[in-house]
């Protein structure tokens, strides 16, 4: 929960990986193949981290579904980094949430939303 806190570049700071949760690794699942910001990623169920920046941050997803904290994790772990811009928002979400808004799955927190698109990966041949 924010509590009054400030939360980006403060108690998740800019230019470091974050767990993107607390505790234990967050992790998402996909059933099918997908493509993430227009790359392809496989179906299956990978850690969730972030490297947040002040104009940026980029999502990774880790091959690595369990760990506690940033303590476990290896970039050569990633099985994909996306970057995408956070969007400022004037309501402040005080916990940590994902949701799915049209085609993009969103993580909004404290004063931003970081969304990231996810659409079918659709084979041409």
């Amino acid at each position: 929960s924010v509590k009054g806190r400030t939360i980006w570049g403060d108690l998740v700071q800019f230019n470091d990986v974050w767990r993107t949760g607390a505790n234990e690794t967050t992790t998402i699942e996909f059933a099918a193949d997908v493509m993430v910001e227009g790359q392809e990623l496989a179906a299956g169920k990978y850690g969730l981290y972030t490297y947040p920046t002040a104009e940026s941050v980029i999502v990774i997803f880790s091959k690595k579904t369990e760990g506690w904290g940033t303590g476990d994790y290896s970039e050569a772990d990633d099985a994909l980094r996306v970057t995408v811009t956070p969007n400022a928002v004037e309501t402040n979400a005080e916990t940590l949430d994902f949701v799915v808004e049209g085609d993009a799955v969103v993580l909004q927190w404290a004063n931003w939303k970081i969304p990231f698109g996810v659409s079918a990966n659709i084979q041409q041949g």
